[in-house]
């Protein structure tokens, strides 16, 4: 490929600019305690912004030897979600190195049956990234580092307490719910077979969704190609078509690509399935028959109890809600 064609194919990558106007929207509206609606928007547009500092750290969103990547990566990741040193570790490593290990265990991924028990998995390995950039921030040697460490802490901290306690749950219950089911779905439905072929542990692990639809890339925060990413991890977003065409055409039996709604809504259904065995994409819509209504009546009840739970939390900010606290006693 010439560097022309390098060139344009990262010009073409879907900029911050396109997820900030949502986000600032919708954090704006987020200052009235009762707009706890505007959660939603504000959680997903968080989560595609933090697909472009997972894009950074990758060197995929500027030419590899660009700082940019590191600035910007450190902006919509280590000040959205966690640090560097720690998402180095859990994803480079540990998610791109062994997926669907257990040790160490791989916590990118989904952990079933339903969406209630994936939601409050995701969220307590947010807590423990958290734990862990504190002892890292604490424990780092250079003044520089401890000062770049502890701003983006003091930046997350900021964004979410300055929100109502209804608003704040109900952004972290859309931040996760965008992240587990644009993201972290792509690793469902696992073939755990064990295999020394590290490319084959690569797509018998991972899924593509709509590889070819632009609406697919801009909802998904551009995670929707994630078999593809795991097997050419350094390729920018806008060749990923590329990429899975030479997939498809490759490894026909091993590739796994959704490219339709049927296929989507039985792979949703499987998700949390292991066989031994790769599913083949032609014959998942059958293989879901007689699983559909337990996995929605599973997750409709889901969805109600986290509805519940933002409903009933009073819309107070905590730095309001300290203070009465004190004057009481």
């Amino acid at each position: 490929m010439t560097g022309r064609c390098i060139a344009e194919a990262w010009c073409k990558w879907p900029c911050t600019s396109q997820f900030m106007p949502p986000a600032m929207l919708t954090f704006y509206r987020m200052t009235n305690p009762y707009h706890v609606l505007f959660a939603i928007p504000l959680g997903w547009a968080a989560m595609c912004i933090s697909s472009i500092g997972h894009d950074g750290y990758h060197h995929t969103l500027a030419p590899a030897d660009s700082c940019l990547n590191e600035v910007l990566a450190y902006l919509c990741m280590d000040c959205v979600v966690t640090s560097r040193d720690t998402w180095h570790y859990s994803h480079h490593k540990v998610h791109h190195g062994s997926p669907w290990s257990e040790d160490p265990m791989d916590r990118q991924r989904l952990f079933g049956p339903c969406i209630l028990t994936e939601t409050m998995y995701l969220i307590k390995t947010i807590l423990m990234y958290w734990c862990q950039d504190m002892k890292s921030a604490i424990c780092e040697p250079s003044c520089n580092g401890r000062l770049r460490s502890f701003f983006a802490i003091f930046v997350k901290l900021t964004l979410l307490l300055h929100m109502p306690l209804n608003g704040l749950a109900g952004f972290v219950f859309s931040l996760v719910i965008n992240v587990n089911y644009f993201a972290f779905l792509a690793h469902g439905l696992p073939v755990r077979t064990p295999t020394d072929d590290l490319l084959l542990q690569q797509l018998r692990t991972s899924i593509d969704f709509f590889p070819h639809s632009y609406v697919g890339l801009f909802l998904s925060g551009a995670f929707n190609n994630h078999s593809v990413h795991h097997v050419f991890p350094s390729l920018p977003r806008s060749l990923h078509k590329w990429g899975s065409d030479k997939l498809r055409k490759f490894f026909p039996d091993e590739y796994r690509v959704i490219d339709n709604f049927s296929q989507l809504f039985a792979f949703w259904v499987l998700r949390d399935q292991q066989p031994e065995e790769t599913v083949l994409m032609k014959d998942i819509v059958k293989k879901a028959e007689g699983f559909y209504c337990k996995k929605l009546i599973l997750d409709l009840v889901s969805v109600v109890i986290l509805c519940a739970v933002v409903a009933f939390l009073p819309a107070v900010r905590i730095t309001e809600y300290i203070p009465s606290i004190k004057q009481q006693h």
